[in-house]
């Protein structure tokens, strides 16, 4: 009896750090997709890069005109390494638009690029120089941010579908003169569902 009990409580604690982590996955994507939006509106401005890697390994992403793109590149070069870490870069346009001078300014020169794009969406390997692979991936920033606010929706779907103590999970009515079934829809309610 003990053992199923212990079962049943870790199933509990399971459940609830799943909601946990869904509710923090559901908050930063709802910051991603604002992000996304003030990048789109500011996209004639500021030029926004970021990347995140190892010596053979990164993955970047940066804004171009019409959409984000994403790159994941492989280094095949054994003299050669990538520097480690995480490197962001916001540029202004306006700030200065001649020729690059340093290297913060070649990384945006040279961020990457999708050639081949329609209604917004393309995809090209870029493999420029021998030892480095790349695939760069581009989606319109609309895009973008819906496909960011579908976790949120979920969420407020389900706290808005949520039945409240003492109501009826199927429609909501009061069930405190009849806590066995719904005397609305007629609806069997356990008493687990209604808190009393």
């Amino acid at each position: 009896m003990r053992h199923g009990r212990g079962r049943t409580n870790r199933g509990i604690r399971l459940k609830r750090f799943a909601r946990y982590l869904f509710t923090l996955g559901s908050v930063a994507s709802l910051m991603l997709c604002v992000a996304v939006l003030v990048l789109w509106s500011c996209k004639s401005r500021y030029i926004f890069y970021a990347r995140v890697g190892g010596e053979r390994w990164s993955i970047s992403a940066n804004t171009w005109y019409d959409g984000l793109v994403g790159q994941f590149g492989l280094n095949d070069d054994e003299q050669y390494l990538w520097t480690r870490g995480a490197r962001a870069i916001l540029h202004d346009t306006n700030e200065y638009s001649g020729p690059a001078r340093n290297d913060r300014e070649l990384t945006i020169l040279y961020r990457p690029r999708v050639d081949d794009v329609r209604y917004g969406f393309g995809f090209t390997p870029d493999h420029a120089l021998g030892y480095r692979r790349g695939w760069n991936l581009q989606v319109p920033y609309a895009f973008a941010a819906a496909l960011l606010l579908v976790a949120p929706a979920i969420y407020v779907r389900q706290r808005i579908r949520r039945p409240r103590p003492g109501h009826c999970p199927k429609f909501g009515y009061d069930l405190r003169a009849t806590p066995d079934r719904c005397p609305e829809c007629g609806t069997l309610v356990r008493r687990t569902c209604h808190g009393t």
